[in-house]
Parts: structure tokens; sequence; C-alpha cells
């Protein structure tokens, strides 16, 4: 299974798992979490690393900054 980053400019835009229906349940449970969360627009929560803000499509919405 393999994952796939769209912004990745440097190296490999994807990440390979072994398929394990578990940890895709839990992977998809913390990205509907997630979408929760940006539709009520609560932005609390940050990346925190200065790298991965500069190219997030949300970075004009955080109050992480």
């Amino acid at each position: 299974m393999h994952l796939y980053y769209k912004g990745e400019d440097d190296g490999m835009p994807t990440i390979t798992y072994l398929y394990m229906r578990s940890a895709v349940e839990e992977t998809m449970a913390v990205f509907d979490d997630t979408v929760k969360k940006i539709m009520k627009k609560d932005f609390r929560r940050w990346a925190g690393d200065s790298m991965v803000c500069k190219e997030c499509d949300f970075r004009f919405y955080c109050r992480g900054k």
C-alpha cells in the first residue's frame, strides 16, 4: 500500500506500508477527525515544524505561526 504526498519536491512522494486492515481503519479515523476539525474551522493544532508549515495549504489560517 502506498501513501502519496502531493507536495513532495525532494525525493520520493510516496511512503510504502504493508497492508493491515486495522492500521488502515485507524489511519482513516485520524483523517476523518482532521477533516471534521477543518470543517469546524478548528485550527488550534499545527505541525510546529517551519518546513512543514511553509508548504501547508492552510498556513494562512493557522494560529501556530
